[in-house]
């Protein structure tokens, strides 16, 4: 029996049937959309939207080298070059405006705006923040209106934001100092200049103030630990400026703290966690009201910082490791940890964090939020997008205006309620904030003084040539030959033999090497009332070039071949193995192309001695040599600044991090 041919009319009425169940599908879903929308613009209207990380004043001092005049904030920046080109852009004021939903913006009736468009970036990471620029982007006209001189349109974003206050891992042992005092000048700058807009914010109940008078509160967030210097002074006065956060690392390590490149496969720790100077750079924080932020850190050195602080901690930008197991993301037993400390994640939206991949959706965002939420709690996730500081956003969470749809897809679960979105979306910040500024104040009624101690100088070993030294101590020789000296020290023949000064702030070494290869053994102080204040005296006994210096034992290690907790490599447990290569500059030429000869012709000398110091010490061997060194630099006034393109110099690769 044949199957008969279905009509044209049936296959008609089938089309039509399946394309009306299909339009009421969708209309369904746009109205529970709708729905869900409306309940996050309640929410949002009664608390403020906190994102823990936004890196928008590194772009401004890429783009404009921290120029604003010719920075239109409140401009839709993706019709404005250099930001409509790049991928690392995202943030305005406009869109600051859509993201918070309860802004309202009175338009003159012929001011009517359309914004659209996608936009794809290279592959790249949150750590760098470098130039670069989207291969393919497509973009619609937009009609905008300047927010700033046009009265008749008043918008009020309202919101919480942390500004990153972000300098490079290579200006560490530079100029890390100045570049981050440079950005909390540019953020707080930029407040000033939209006062209708945004209010600089230092505390938990600034938030809420600001959120109730319409205004994006603007916090300052320090990322990365190298910005302070190793000087707790230097975190004071972050403070006093209005800093509410320290990273204690950034993706290189700090003479106290392993960021979490040491995390991963073939990589080694260079401490093992936090320092005994890390210590005090967490709890000088707790006594000052400053919150420890531990994305960007190796897990030890979150276990080290959660052990010492007796306040909450955050993850300003980081996601769960069990579904991404990047290094920058948190493992399940420091989540356990967190809920216990009654800290807070925040969790990052990089691909690379959330799907470990250049690509990454919306729902895989809320995967991690949902899975932060099984191990921690609802009361310990937040938002920490990191927008500006990436290239990449997941489908569904371009920029700062997508958060009211992050908050509606967690709605469409039953285990969301309202009371859960406005804890992720502010109020878990504000009770650690809260919390922060409680132990602050009990520290503060228990008569707690500033922690007034230095780094140690092995800590700096070989990193302190930008550096104060502070006065000069002589080392007087038995010898009565006349040995040669360095720019930075002096020496002469007296009766009593040779001279030789070096920094009284570093602990004395065993010995001194001489550019000839000699090398003289340290001994007692002598009592010298020739000497000028503040200078001390030593004996120095010389050593025959061929004698042996012992080094030091390797550090012991576990049985995954890490480096057992407390044995550095620099720690100051180790003997305190040092070299002085003194050079003689006393003939040194006054026309530059001559002393760059001689810079060469020392620095040839410095690395022939190389196998000698390798024998050592390890860290040396390691360690490479500073390029702002004043061997080479000296007769240039840029010697202790970053560079862009650093100058290429023999080194060796330094052990861990960048």
């Amino acid at each position: 029996m044949r199957r008969r041919k279905p009509t044209e009319g049936f296959i008609l009425c089938g089309v039509c049937f399946w394309t009306i169940i299909v339009h009421l599908i969708s209309t369904c879903l746009t109205i529970q959309l709708e729905e869900r929308m409306e309940i996050v613009r309640k929410v949002l209207k009664e608390v403020p939207l906190i994102d823990g990380h936004n890196d928008l004043p590194w772009n401004i001092r890429k783009f404009l080298k921290n120029q604003l005049r010719e920075f239109r904030f409140g401009e839709d920046l993706r019709d404005i070059t250099p930001w409509s080109t790049s991928a690392w852009s995202h943030t305005d004021l406009r869109r600051l405006k859509e993201g918070m939903v309860a802004a309202q913006c009175y338009r003159p009736a012929s001011a009517a705006s359309s914004t659209g468009g996608t936009a794809t970036g290279n592959a790249g990471g949150e750590g760098d923040k470098g130039h670069r620029h989207r291969r393919s982007m497509t973009t619609t006209t937009t009609t905008t209106t300047n927010l700033r001189p046009q009265r008749d349109c008043v918008v009020y974003p309202r919101g919480t934001r942390f500004w990153s206050a972000y300098a490079p891992c290579s200006s560490q042992h530079l100029d890390a100092v100045q570049l981050t005092l440079e950005q909390i000048d540019l953020i707080r700058r930029l407040v000033n200049l939209y006062p209708q807009h945004m209010a600089l914010v230092t505390t938990a109940d600034g938030i809420e103030e600001s959120h109730r008078s319409g205004k994006l509160a603007s916090l300052i967030g320090i990322e990365g630990g190298h910005s302070i210097g190793t000087s707790l002074g230097v975190l004071r006065t972050f403070y006093q400026l209005g800093a509410r956060y320290l990273t204690l690392t950034h993706t290189c390590n700090t003479p106290w703290a392993d960021c979490c490149k040491v995390d991963e496969p073939g990589r080694v720790p260079h401490i093992g966690g936090l320092s005994h100077f890390g210590t005090l750079v967490v709890t000088e924080m707790n006594r000052l009201g400053m919150i420890v932020d531990l994305s960007h850190v190796s897990v030890p050195t979150m276990l080290d910082a959660l052990a010492t602080s007796k306040a909450p901690v955050i993850f300003s930008h980081s996601s769960a490791h069990a579904i991404c197991n990047s290094s920058r993301n948190v493992p399940d037993h420091v989540l356990k940890r967190i809920a216990v400390n009654g800290g807070l994640v925040m969790v990052a939206f990089y691909p690379h964090f959330v799907s470990c991949g250049e690509k990454a959706t919306l729902k895989d965002v809320v995967a991690h939020i949902n899975h932060i939420r099984d191990v921690a709690g609802v009361d310990h996730v937040g938002i920490g997008a990191g927008y500006d500081g990436v290239n990449l956003v997941p489908q569904g969470l371009e920029d700062v205006s997508r958060y009211p749809y992050l908050f509606a897809e967690l709605l469409e679960s039953e285990r969301w309620t309202e009371a859960d979105i406005a804890k992720l979306a502010g109020r878990n910040l504000i009770r650690v904030f809260r919390q922060v500024e409680q132990i602050r104040d009990q520290l503060e009624a228990q008569g707690m003084l500033p922690i007034d101690q230095s780094i140690p100088p092995e800590d700096i070993l070989g990193r302190s040539y930008c550096r104060y030294s502070g006065p000069r101590t002589k080392c007087s020789s038995s010898s009565h030959r006349h040995v040669g000296s360095s720019s930075s020290s002096t020496s002469k023949t007296a009766a009593g033999g040779t001279h030789i000064e070096f920094d009284a702030e570093e602990a004395p070494a065993p010995w001194v090497m001489l550019a000839t290869g000699e090398r003289f053994k340290l001994g007692s102080v002598l009592q010298d009332t020739t000497a000028a204040p503040g200078t001390s005296t030593l004996i120095c006994t010389p050593i025959e070039a061929t004698a042996a210096v012992t080094p030091p034992p390797p550090p012991p290690r576990t049985s995954q071949g890490h480096l057992a907790k407390g044995n550095v490599l620099h720690n100051r447990r180790e003997p305190a193995f040092r070299s002085a290569i003194i050079k003689n500059r006393s003939d040194a030429p006054a026309d530059r192309s001559s002393r760059q000869q001689m810079d060469e012709k020392y620095m040839k000398l410095r690395m022939n001695v190389v196998p000698f110091i390798k024998d050592a010490h390890p860290v040396l061997a390691m360690g490479r040599w500073p390029h702002c060194s004043s061997a080479l630099y000296e007769a240039s006034r840029l010697s202790c600044r970053r560079l862009v393109q650093p100058p290429i110099v023999k080194a060796w690769p330094r052990h861990g991090g960048k």
